[in-house]
């Protein structure tokens, strides 16, 4: 698995209630041109490339 590095000050994490997914960017958000989805239901959004966010759904579930 990749590392990434990522500056936490500049990380921005937003929760979307009603749908319960949790995205993270790896910076301001932006629209990703790809995306792969880990064996563990976790996406991985791209552009250019580059990861820049993730994407978590059913954060409630156990």
């Amino acid at each position: 698995m990749a590392k990434i590095s990522v500056d936490l000050e500049k990380l921005d994490v937003r929760y979307d209630h009603e749908n319960d997914v949790v995205y993270v960017s790896f910076g301001p958000p932006q629209e990703a041109d790809d995306s792969e989805m880990l064996p563990n239901g976790i996406v991985v959004r791209y552009k250019d490339g580059k990861p820049i966010g993730l994407t978590v759904v059913g954060t409630k579930e156990p």
